[in-house]
Formats: C-alpha cells, structure tokens, sequence
C-alpha cells in the first residue's frame, strides 16, 4: 500500500517562495546523522575520562553531548513539520553522517588526545550548520 504525503499548507507556502523544501529536508537529515554521532561519540568520550584530570573534564564533555541531543531532536522536529522522515535503517543513517573520524584517541584515557576529538568533532558540526 502507497501512502500519500499529506498536504502541508506552510509547506506549499515555502515551495511558492522558491525553497526547494526537499533539498533542505534532506540537508536536515544529514544534520541530524551528524548530531546523533556527535551525541553517541561524546557520551563514548565522556566515559573514557578518567582520573582526576579527566574527572575536570566531565562537565565540558557533557554539555557538548547534550548540546548535540537537543540538535539532533531541533532536525527531527523540522524534518518531520516540512513532510520529511529519518531513514528506517540506523546504519544507513548513521553513515550518512561521514563522521569517519569519530575515533577514540590512541590511548582511550588521554586527557589531551579526548579533546582534541571533541574539537574536532565541534569543527566538523559547524561545517555542516555552515551549509
């Protein structure tokens, strides 16, 4: 059974102003795969800051983690207000991201080597907001 997309009147609204609605769904759900990474590598990062050094980091960690949360729920939100929907497979999705570089540190315990991935993962969302 086909079902239809239904009609959005802010939707239609848009398209008649020239916003090519599809393109920035689909921009959105590539956000979102970035986000929800984002989210997954910071909660792995987090746990993998250990000692008294890593202990102080905790906290920056764990703001950049929820920040990424509440991105990827803000994308989920107007993917699905502008008729649009998350890929059914998560591997896909999560590939979709191309966040190849969301690798823990050599030695998974290195305060420095941790945010120095966080940063990097920081640099990388902002490319994509960029877009």
């Amino acid at each position: 059974m086909v079902t239809k997309k239904p009609k959005v009147v802010g939707v239609e609204i848009l398209k008649k102003n020239g916003l090519d609605v599809d393109k920035l769904v689909n921009l959105l759900i590539t956000n979102a795969s970035v986000e929800f990474t984002a989210y997954y590598y910071f909660t792995n990062l987090r746990m993998h800051a250990t000692g008294m050094e890593g202990e102080g980091i905790k906290g920056i960690i764990e703001d950049a983690r929820l920040e990424d949360l509440s991105h990827f729920e803000s994308c989920i939100e107007r993917i699905f207000q502008l008729g649009g929907s998350l890929p059914n497979d998560a591997q896909a999705f999560i590939k979709m991201s191309g966040c190849e570089f969301l690798q823990l540190p050599k030695n998974p315990t290195d305060i420095k080597g941790i945010l120095e991935k966080c940063l990097k993962a920081e640099q990388g969302a902002i490319v994509n907001w960029n877009k």
